[in-house]
């Protein structure tokens, strides 16, 4: 992240034609905004210095006048042996009241001098506040100047100095938003995207997630509806723990698709899988034992309509939550499957290699579908959160227009998943069949990134 910092400070060092040092310091003064500072400097460069107190009077210039002046004196003193006053170029402090030579000086840019030393003692003291160290000012008395990040870590001792290294890439990530840290428990590297919000990113380590909210990858459902999915399937599993004594509320033993018990009789049909079993022991209505139901209670019937007059509104959202979360999970399912298919993949890429008797370039059209097929698992995953959303909204135009999208892009995922899993004499014997699932593969690729900017566009 250090990197970073510095190729920022280089950049906009460059830019405003500022030394180093004060490009860390306009930098730190703006929140690392490197958009916001060069929109007020090219607006009126000259009065954007003076307003943040940069101009030619500021430390670097101050050190290469000094410079300037010891090249003077040496050139003096060849030519002349005349004994040189030993209080020449020297500095009383105004803190210690002692006298120093100015090479044992260091002076801001508002031009408070003092020694190394009485600048070591307040670093130090400054230190004690903590994190808060960072935005330590010139020790004169109320002076704003803020102290120079250089000076906090080569006047503190080490271990000291890369506490306040953290504090400043802590400072640094908190406030520029173009970077965030990378999701992965234990991985200390950060992802940078300049253009910010929405955005699937990956870190070097591997891990993939959403650069605005730093969940998991979710296109096309935005950040917002993310949240609130993930708080609603908390809600709904404590709901449905706080009421699984209820047997008005099941769950249907194929689909589990929740079932609200509406008459006396124990048969039940799921409307959605139009499966039949039995309400009190779950059995398959067909070869159904009756032994096993003999203590069925009539009185359940009175229970399940009062449920019905105080809960009707809440069953209902829970049913179409439900719906939406069964296909949901089946993707999620899906993705971790795939997941553990990793193994088995690559030994098919390896046999059909060796097969062949040709170099793994020519089989890994196989990985690049498998790629495209999580990929789009993933995108159909989360394209039902956002259906949902869009149905409890209203928003029947759109809802349409995503759904004939999802339907044509799972058709083409159960087609190339389909493919890939033929066996391997199929794959060498019908080059065809490889074709089509590069080509497949392709046209995939393609109509993942149309559901996209389709997303970005009606977010």
């Amino acid at each position: 992240m250090s990197q970073q910092q510095q190729a920022l400070v280089s950049e906009l060092s460059g830019v405003c034609a500022v030394s180093v040092s004060q490009a860390t310091k306009l930098l730190r003064s703006f929140n690392w905004d490197k958009e916001q500072i060069l929109k007020a400097y090219t607006a009126d460069p000259e009065q954007f210095l003076k307003d943040n107190d940069i101009g030619a009077h500021g430390p670097d210039a101050e050190q290469e006048a000094d410079e300037e002046e010891a090249e003077e004196e040496k050139k003096h003193q060849s030519k002349s042996v005349k004994p040189k006053p030993q209080n020449e170029n020297r500095f009383d402090c105004p803190f210690c009241m002692e006298s120093y030579p100015m090479s044992e000086t260091l002076a801001l840019a508002c031009q408070h001098r003092y020694c190394k030393s009485c600048w070591k003692s307040w670093v130090l003291a400054e230190f004690d506040k903590g994190s808060e160290c960072i935005f330590s000012t010139c020790m004169a008395f109320k002076c704003g100047e803020l102290l120079l990040s250089e000076w906090l870590l080569t006047l503190l001792p080490y271990s000291k100095a890369q506490k306040v290294q953290q504090w400043l890439t802590a400072n640094f990530m908190a406030n520029n938003h173009a970077f965030r840290w990378c999701t992965r428990p234990g991985c200390d590297k950060a992802v940078q995207y300049d253009n910010r919000g929405m955005q699937t990113v990956q870190c070097e380590c591997g891990q993939s997630f959403c650069f605005a909210c730093s969940q998991e990858p979710h296109e096309p459902a935005p950040c917002q509806l993310v949240a609130e999915w993930l708080k609603k399937d908390n809600s709904i599993a404590a709901w449905l723990e706080a009421n699984k004594g209820k047997k008005e509320i099941k769950n249907c033993t194929k689909c589990h698709e929740m079932i609200e018990k509406n008459q006396g009789c124990k048969h039940m049909t799921c409307r959605n899988c139009k499966h039949e079993f039995c309400w009190l022991c779950f059995q398959n209505w067909r070869g159904h034992n009756e032994s096993l139901c003999n203590n069925y209670d009539q009185k359940e019937e009175e229970q399940a309509a009062k449920l019905r007059s105080t809960a009707n509104a809440e069953i209902g959202d829970l049913r179409r939550y439900q719906f939406y979360y069964a296909r949901f999970e089946n993707h999620q399912k899906s993705l971790r499957f795939a997941d553990r298919s990793w193994a088995d993949l690559n030994e098919r890429m390896r046999c059909l290699q060796l097969a062949e008797g040709t170099s793994s370039v020519h089989v890994t059209f196989l990985k690049h579908a498998f790629e495209v097929v999580l990929e789009c698992r993933r995108l159909l995953q989360w394209s039902y959160c956002w259906l949902y959303y869009m149905e409890k909204a209203g928003q029947t135009t759109l809802k349409a227009q995503l759904k004939l999208h999802m339907d044509t892009l799972e058709g083409f995922t159960e087609d190339l998943t389909s493919m890939t899993e033929q066996p391997l004499a199929s794959l060498i014997s019908k080059p065809r069949l490889r074709q089509n699932i590069v080509n497949l593969t392709k046209v995939m690729h393609n109509y993942r990134s149309n559901i996209i900017d389709f997303a970005k566009a009606n977010h």
